[in-house]
C-alpha cells in the first residue's frame, strides 16, 4: 500500500518526460514554505529553450523529447538540495 501511494504522489507530482516536479508540486511546496515562514525569500530561475517549437516540427517530437530530458537531467545535477527544478509549461522548465 505505501509504495502503491508513493506511485500515486509521482503521478500527481512529476513531470512523466522529465521527471522534474509539475506546477502542482510546486504549488504545494510554495504553500508549504510560505506557511511556515511568510517572509520567506524565493529565488526563481527560468530557463526557456529558444526556438524549441521550431526545432519540435524540423526534429520530430522523439528528438525533441530526448533533448528536453537531457537538459532536464542536466538542471536536477545542479540543483542542491534545497532546490526544486520544474517543468513548469509545455515548453518551459
Amino acid at each position: 500500500m505505501h509504495s502503491e501511494l508513493a506511485d500515486v504522489k509521482k503521478e500527481i507530482y512529476l513531470d512523466p518526460l522529465t521527471k522534474l516536479y509539475n506546477r502542482k508540486a510546486m504549488v504545494k511546496h510554495l504553500e508549504l514554505w510560505f506557511s511556515a515562514d511568510p517572509d520567506q525569500q524565493v529565488v526563481a530561475i527560468v530557463i526557456n529553450i529558444d526556438h524549441f517549437y521550431q526545432m519540435n516540427e524540423s526534429l520530430g517530437p522523439l528528438i525533441s523529447d530526448v533533448l528536453l530530458t537531457k537538459i532536464a537531467n542536466k538542471i536536477s545535477r545542479y540543483v542542491d538540495e534545497v532546490g526544486f527544478p520544474i517543468r513548469s509549461a509545455g515548453m518551459s522548465f
